[in-house]
């Protein structure tokens, strides 16, 4: 802490963590559930009473004494950032504080202990070293990109407005695709995620796979900041779906599937959503809160939901909801069965956890064989949609239509209204050529905004197009774009 002192007083800009972990992750690490040390063994006795060495059954979450090592762990590195903010703003209140994580939203956080949620309560910005699948882009196959895009908009929730920084890899000497080809792939799906765009050389943090490609990309960044990264809410978004760090912590394998899968699904099917949290659950003022899986309820979450329950929002509940409490003791009655009322569907079955599991074994093929049976897919969708259509009958104010490879976001601005578009199959480069799609239309209530409105394609001009109106609500037409595009829609 005096060096983080010492830089900071020079005046310097910010301080950069690089990747603090329990090291666990490498050959013949993965399950020792470091550390042994005597002072960590001595500091979680004097917390919890606990000798790690003696009480703790490493990897049974059925056991209490290892919830509690899980905990600690993930609480010291958190505790470790709080000493260097604190070191840090005593002496330079003006230096920010920038970790670099490497685990997403995964499992991967409670066998590291690095969890980007709670630290992006102390950090002024996350760093995030951060892939799904095929570590490069240009080898990253659908399904891959389709749970990056989640774990990104998952990121920005966790961010609450805070940037977010993507450190990911292109292309490393993969002969069939261009460094050019894979660098865009990647810059569109980071920028129309609303994360800030980042390029390195392989695993060298220096020099670019392209250089002229970097300064391609980069000037057109900047020449479009605004419509890309402009202060957004989601005060547009009906739908929530809960993350909780909580069953992801404790339940990390079967919670994550659960979570990621009911992403993707209303992902796929255009549904206007976002990410809610424990830190901004209270806050909530969408129509239905989707809570699938979610294991472990704290008490200060029950009273919230039954608070949000009483004020009219609906909410959908799938699995083993609300089984445990936060130590992962089991809760007598289910929490679910407290929060129950008129304003719950609960459905027994696990939803997001089966469209997970069909769309890993399926999108993939589809993507490179259109004609393949995507039968599954829809009877799984439809059970969903179904179900948010009886529990919010009414149109929402402003849809997206699309094919399935397309992802959208709908976000609120000053003065404009923003929907993010993407198109997976083109940042697929396994799939070949990948033909552009110009079936997309947004349509708006007239008395939400005007007519007019932007479209900007990534490395393309801005263009001013026009709604066409019918019925109170216009539409846009969005013509071809390559990768992704931003519409952003000038209110009246």
């Amino acid at each position: 802490m005096e060096r983080v002192r010492q830089i900071a007083a020079t005046g310097i800009d910010g301080i950069y963590v690089d990747v603090p972990y329990w090291m666990t992750h490498y050959d013949g690490w993965e399950n020792t559930w470091a550390s042994f040390d005597d002072y960590t063994i001595a500091e979680f006795t004097k917390e919890t009473g606990i000798d790690a060495k003696k009480e703790v059954k490493l990897g049974d979450f059925s056991d209490p004494a290892f919830v509690q090592w899980v905990k600690f762990r993930i609480k010291t590195v958190s505790e470790f950032f709080e000493d260097i903010r604190r070191s840090m703003k005593s002496v330079n209140p003006a230096c920010k504080l920038i970790p670099e994580i490497f685990p997403g939203i995964d499992e991967s956080v409670a066998v590291v202990g690095s969890d980007v949620y709670q630290l992006y309560a102390i950090a002024d910005v996350i760093t995030h070293e951060y892939h799904e699948g095929n570590v490069y882009a240009a080898e990253r196959e659908p399904f891959d990109w389709f749970n990056f895009i989640a774990g990104i908009r998952t990121f920005r929730a966790f961010a609450e407005g805070r940037p977010t920084w993507l450190l990911s890899y292109s292309w490393y000497e993969q002969k069939a695709v261009s460094p050019s080809e894979a660098m865009k792939s990647l810059f569109a799906s980071e920028a129309f995620s609303g994360a800030n765009v980042w390029d390195a050389k392989g695993y060298v943090m220096s020099n670019s796979n392209d250089m002229a490609t970097r300064k391609e990309v980069y000037t057109w960044i900047e020449a479009n900041e605004e419509n890309l990264y402009a202060a957004r809410t989601n005060d547009l978004n009906e739908v929530g779906i809960y993350f909780s760090p909580l069953s992801r912590d404790l339940f990390p394998k079967e919670y994550i599937d659960s979570y990621r899968g009911m992403v993707l699904l209303l992902m796929n099917t255009h549904v206007n959503w976002q990410v809610v949290t424990p830190r901004n659950l209270a806050a909530f003022d969408g129509k239905i809160l989707i809570l699938d899986n979610v294991q472990c309820i704290s008490d200060e979450e029950v009273r919230i939901v039954k608070s949000l329950s009483r004020k009219g929002i609906r909410f959908l509940m799938a699995a083993n909801n609300g089984a445990f409490d936060e130590n992962r003791t089991r809760r007598s009655p289910n929490a679910s069965q407290e929060i129950r009322s008129d304003g719950v569907v609960y459905l027994k079955n696990d939803p997001g956890a089966e469209y997970y599991d069909i769309l890993s074994h399926n999108v993939n093929s589809w993507f490179h064989d259109r004609d393949a049976d995507t039968g599954k897919i829809e009877k799984c969708r439809s059970i969903i949609v179904d179900a948010l259509t009886r529990m919010s009958p009414h149109a929402p104010a402003i849809q997206v239509e699309a094919p399935f490879e397309v992802t959208s976001t709908i976000a609120n601005g000053e003065g404009a209204m923003y929907v993010n578009l993407i198109n997976v199959r083109q940042l697929s480069l396994t799939c070949g050529s990948a033909q552009s799609d110009d079936s997309v239309r947004v349509v708006y209530a007239k008395s939400l905004a005007s007519d007019r409105a932007q479209i900007t394609p990534f490395l393309g001009e801005a263009c001013d197009v026009k709604a066409s109106l019918k019925d109170d609500a216009y539409t846009i037409v969005v013509p071809r774009f390559n990768r992704g595009a931003v519409v952003c829609i000038k209110k009246h």
